[in-house]
């Protein structure tokens, strides 16, 4: 990155709600427990962070609004919180994780994350079946990777889209890369977004071209 895209932005001080990113190392331990150890939870977690998903947009994902071939996530308005249908392109993480998944040989209505396995919050549940897995079990397993790597207690599930939008700004991402990538309706609601998160936040882009 050869010049900072948010040069232009005016910043205004920030205040930091209950969607903490993540601490640098402790994102790094739990993604790399994940991966190792809890396939269906280390996708899901990555639909958060790096398409920012909400996670309840994510628990309702079929196999079909997996698009391999194309590298993005089809979210359709019936599971849009804003109720628009949208596209969200792959990162190679992202990637990666859902093409070892084996969704090509899966019916298309399964959903992504289902409730299998016996107790519902083991390593073999929020894997693809017929159901949907409901948050509460997301969430109460993803706690115990957050308490086993000591994540601050303001981190939580939803703490990994801000992780990503965190990453992508400190990355220097173009502003309107960020705004498309998450969905937002205009730079009033990214910037609102960026401030509880405890990042660049401004009243206005003074000189910006959303090319």
């Amino acid at each position: 990155v050869t010049s900072n895209p948010w040069r232009h932005v005016k910043r205004l001080q920030a205040t930091v709600g209950h969607n903490h990113p993540f601490p640098p190392e402790v994102k790094r331990a739990i993604l790399e427990d994940l991966k190792a150890n809890d396939p269906g939870l280390y996708r899901f977690v990555l639909l958060v962070y790096l398409a920012w998903l909400r996670p309840r947009e994510a628990l309702q994902l079929q196999v079909r609004h997996i698009d391999l071939a194309g590298r993005r996530v089809h979210v359709p308005a019936t599971i849009s919180k804003n109720k628009k249908q949208d596209f969200v392109a792959m990162p190679p993480a992202l990637y990666e994780a859902l093409a070892s998944a084996g969704l090509e040989r899966l019916p298309a209505d399964w959903y992504l994350f289902s409730p299998r396995g016996r107790a519902h919050t083991g390593p073999r549940s929020l894997l693809p079946g017929p159901r949907h897995a409901d948050f509460t079990a997301a969430n109460t397993r993803h706690r115990l990777y957050c308490k086993k790597h000591g994540a601050p207690p303001e981190c939580a599930l939803y703490s990994w889209k801000s992780t990503g939008v965190a990453d992508a700004v400190e990355a220097g991402i173009h502003p309107a890369r960020i705004k498309a990538h998450g969905r937002w309706a205009d730079f009033d609601i990214l910037m609102a977004y960026l401030k509880r998160i405890g990042k660049e936040t401004a009243s206005e882009f003074l000189e910006f071209s959303p090319a």
